[in-house]
């Protein structure tokens, strides 16, 4: 059974650039796009997209509360 670099598993150091991204203003937008998107890992592009779904239903629930 070969793997590939998809299924390779995330190293320490590779979780610690994320958090380092994810503390940067601005900067954690975009790698949050990159990381959903273009990333080949897929820990972290699952992380990614998971965040976005975070962001987006945090987003609607202030919509919709302050309508109330």
């Amino acid at each position: 059974m070969s793997y590939s670099s998809y299924d390779a598993d995330t190293s320490v150091l590779d979780w610690i650039i994320v958090f380092v991204f994810m503390a940067i203003p601005i900067v954690n937008i975009i790698y949050l796009a990159y990381g959903a998107f273009a990333s080949s890992n897929g820990s972290i592009k699952n992380y990614c997209r998971a965040s976005w779904i975070v962001i987006a239903a945090v987003a609607l629930f202030a919509i919709f509360a302050k309508g109330i």
